[in-house]
């Protein structure tokens, strides 16, 4: 029979707790610093890490077929090796207990795999919850506290989210059935990868990364990249890959420098079949000069001590759409890379127009590959777009938020803008801002997610054609509130201007649309951007409400235009009792949160506070 979450959870006290570390351990520290990140790597720690799961995190755990594990072997010699695994089950099989500070995982383990003897009471043991089709990722790292033929306990003693890059927007669907359908078993360990499974590395746009910690416990991350980005030796006995940016904590890496060991995990998504590997790692520096993989001189090698195929055939089809590729994918050069092809889209700056005294919008028109240009013209509201710059002679990817409406219904011919806030610290934002000239071209290489920012459930362009506003916006609640901070704005601007378009070159008066209510949290009004835009869009009342909250000291009126009208001025940061005002009591309510991570942590709790369902609030974060 199986027990109760109390019967579970009896003995968990009875566990030592784990020592007082800091965020970050030796091994992380050094990766930061040998990289320069670990300024930026503090400051994300401490806003992002926390023994408490985010509440709004438990909706990805509830939706998804699977979860990603890593787990500690301890071998007789003393010696340890990690193991990354593939769980499935009926969506919801992981949840998150009411304290979020506990995962429950009821499932069967494949029958060899490493995981079943890994998980004793104490074990170390990390989740990844991972919506493919949403781009969204949240990692659980902690031990467990109870554990049944099948079912797990996990006690969060880190938990966080991750970014959306390198995530190929997957969609799957549930097959027909049988009893059996989510068991499976695993082929003998091998000491060599053999060709099957070098073949699915090879082709693999996805794996996952386990790593640990003597005293931290286990890891696992998710790696993604352009088909080709694993590379295999010929005989089988070592897999690399080049590191990309990220959000620079390196959590893997400072394991991997710490521990000397990593497993990675690959999924047939056509059938469910996974490859688990466990072996020897290391991170390999290339200097100034030398030859780089992939653009990065940091590469991990993972030397292959055992290999494990296990066969499935799950229930669920798992598939990737045509633009379904990330686009922060970067392009493959180096040892053994594919990549030849030219610039797929050029784009060529045709203005600059200032949005305060610190942002500034660049309007670019593309010529090249049809099939990106299409994307870029009937883009979602939300998504954004990865150009690749030279600055001083060093190539320098960096994705942006597209801030226009899409070139589909505005008629500008492919027209597209981004606005960029100058950043003292920032090398991309400094040369757009600086240096570059109306005429200069910029390579695209990619356009996509921010589905958690769009009010457009789906783009579909025969709606777009025929201004059915009701069916673009399928899903949405009837009210919405925009949150912003600063630079994040740009998302629920293209947004805005996309749906003053539809509106008004159909008409309103045919469709239910929702009441929106937009607040803008800044230092200064100067440095606001789209001020103008928004009082415009308030005046046209496509905006039900308007609250602009200046927290710095100069005075709120400064800057304001005559013709602010009906705008609720807040002197001082964001409140609680200022959210009240803005929100209406009546309707259920959709908002869209975006801007620094110390405004969006206190947004998340104020927003608890006034009770709005975790699922009604979506957000994306620029500190990646």
């Amino acid at each position: 029979m199986r027990r109760t979450m109390s019967q579970l959870m009896a003995n968990a006290s009875l566990i030592p707790g784990q020592d007082k570390l800091g965020v970050f351990h030796a091994g992380e520290l050094y990766v930061q610093n040998r990289v320069g990140s670990a300024g930026s790597a503090a400051g994300l720690g401490a806003d992002m890490i926390s023994p408490r799961i985010d509440p709004r995190a438990a909706g990805i755990f509830e939706v998804c077929p699977h979860l990603f594990v890593a787990s500690v072997q301890q071998l007789d010699d003393g010696s340890m090796k990690v193991w990354a695994s593939a769980l499935f089950g009926k969506p919801g099989f992981a949840s998150v207990h009411q304290d979020f500070r506990h995962l429950e995982i009821e499932t069967r383990i494949a029958a060899g795999d490493p995981l079943a003897g890994n998980i004793g009471v104490g074990a170390p043991l990390a989740s990844l919850a991972i919506s493919f089709e949403h781009r969204a990722r949240y990692r659980i790292n902690g031990r467990v506290v109870a554990a049944t033929q099948d079912s797990v306990m996990l006690e969060s003693l880190e938990a966080f989210p991750n970014c959306p890059k390198y995530i190929a927007a997957r969609s799957w669907t549930v097959l027909a059935e049988s009893p059996r359908a989510f068991e499976a078993a695993a082929s003998p360990m091998k000491p060599r990868l053999e060709g099957k499974a070098m073949a699915l590395m090879r082709a693999a746009d996805t794996f996952f990364l386990a790593t640990s910690h003597l005293e931290r416990g286990a890891d696992l991350s998710h790696r993604g990249g352009k088909p080709g980005f694993v590379r295999v030796s010929e005989d089988g006995s070592e897999v690399f890959w080049a590191d990309y940016a990220g959000n620079g904590m390196f959590q893997s890496l400072g394991n991997i420098v710490s521990s000397g060991i990593a497993g990675v995990l690959f999924v047939d998504w056509a059938s469910g079949s996974t490859l688990q590997i466990s072996g020897k790692a290391l991170v390999e520096w290339r200097d100034a000069g030398e030859t780089k993989l992939d653009d990065s001189t940091r590469i991990v090698r993972l030397f292959v001590e055992s290999c494990i195929w296990t066969q499935r055939q799950l229930p669920i089809k798992y598939y990737l759409p045509s633009d379904g590729a990330s686009p922060f994918n970067v392009l493959l050069s180096g040892e053994g890379a594919s990549d030849s092809e030219e610039s797929l889209v050029t784009a060529q700056l045709v203005a600059m127009k200032p949005e305060s005294a610190s942002a500034k919008s660049f309007w670019f028109m593309p010529e090249g590959d049809a099939e990106l240009l299409s994307r870029l013209a009937n883009h979602r509201p939300g998504e954004y777009v990865t150009f690749e710059l030279e600055i001083s002679e060093k190539r320098v990817v960096r994705t942006w938020t597209i801030s226009s409406a899409p070139a589909s219904i505005s008629g500008s011919e492919g027209l597209f803008s981004i606005t960029v806030k100058r950043e003292d610290s920032g090398l991309a934002s400094r040369y757009l801002h600086d240096k570059v000239e109306v005429g200069q071209s910029f390579r695209v290489i990619g356009v996509g997610g921010g589905a958690a920012m769009s009010l457009f459930q789906k783009w579909n362009l025969p709606a777009v054609q025929k201004r059915d506003v009701a069916e673009l916006l399928n899903g949405t609640t009837k009210h919405v509130l925009f949150l912003a901070g600063g630079i994040g704005i740009t998302p629920m601007m293209s947004n805005l201007r996309a749906l003053h378009l539809l509106i008004s070159s159909s008409g309103s008066a045919a469709f239910d649309l929702p009441k929106i209510y937009m607040v803008l949290a800044t230092r200064d009004l100067n440095a606001a951007p789209f001020v103008e835009d928004l009082l415009l869009l308030r005046k046209l009342g496509l905006l039900a409400g308007l609250c602009l909250a200046v927290s710095g000291t100069v005075s709120p009126a400064s800057g304001l235009p005559a013709s602010a009208g009906e705008v609720d001025l807040h002197s001082g940061h964001l409140t609680l009792e200022m959210l009240k005002r803005v929100i209406p009591e009546d309707g259920e309510l959709s908002v869209y949160l975006c801007g620094p991570t110390g405004l969006m942590k206190a947004s998340e709790l104020m927003l608890a506070d006034l009770q709005i369902p975790s699922g009604q609030i979506h957000s994306e974060s620029f500190a990646f």
